[in-house]
């Protein structure tokens, strides 16, 4: 059976919302097929009041750095440094965090061909954003706190994915992550895990970049 021509169903209007525009798919049903085309997904908080999302169906350069941001990716853990970091006594699985852990920095993240590259691979990528106007403070905050806690739910039908950033985003586990067979380059900013199920997935990446706030 040909799964790939199955039609997915989101449970975020403002996700499906986005991917439509993206794909340029304005009624017709979106298939798995579809949604694996896309290898580079950004998603969550921007971190001003509303939320973000970025898509390319580009296959995103490496080593994998956006600069526009600084040098965080310098910073980013690589190969056997993952494992290391995720079985290190220390770590918290449910809030990743590398700050203070000792790892090999990557210099080629920061370099001008690294810039270059992500000049040139930002061309690709599609940017929405997402905000609501309520004038109820109370209503506003129940409204971001439910799209902030929600994001997970449409994680999963990404399976094309070989960079995924997620930002500011609750997740109950890591097993959103379990279908996404080429995933390669992971990033998670100010994201925690209600549990560890799935966090094995992180294994086998080639770049991990986990800051807090």
């Amino acid at each position: 059976m040909d799964n790939t021509k199955e039609t997915v169903t989101f449970t975020q209007k403002w996700i499906e919302k986005a991917v439509r525009n993206f794909l340029k798919n304005e009624k017709e049903p979106i298939t798995a097929q579809d949604l694996a085309q896309i290898q580079y997904l950004k998603i969550g908080e921007s971190f001003d009041n509303d939320f973000i999302i970025e898509l390319s169906k580009q296959c995103p350069p490496e080593p994998f750095a956006d600069t526009d941001g600084g040098d965080e990716w310098i910073f980013a853990l690589q190969g056997e440094d993952i494992e290391r970091f995720l079985r290190d006594s220390e770590t918290d699985l449910h809030c990743l965090s590398a700050f203070g852990f000792e790892y090999e920095e990557n210099y080629a993240a920061g370099s001008k061909e690294a810039g270059k590259n992500w000049k040139d691979y930002r061309e690709t990528v599609y940017q929405e954003r997402y905000y609501e106007e309520i004038a109820d403070y109370e209503q506003w905050e129940q409204w971001y706190e439910e799209t902030k806690e929600n994001i997970y739910k449409d994680l999963h039908l990404f399976t094309g994915l070989l960079v995924l950033r997620i930002y500011g985003t609750a997740m109950p586990d890591y097993t959103a992550l379990s279908g996404m067979e080429r995933l390669a380059v992971m990033e998670l900013v100010g994201t925690c895990f209600a549990d560890t199920d799935g966090v094995e997935k992180l294994y086998g990446l080639k770049q991990l970049s986990c800051w807090l706030d």
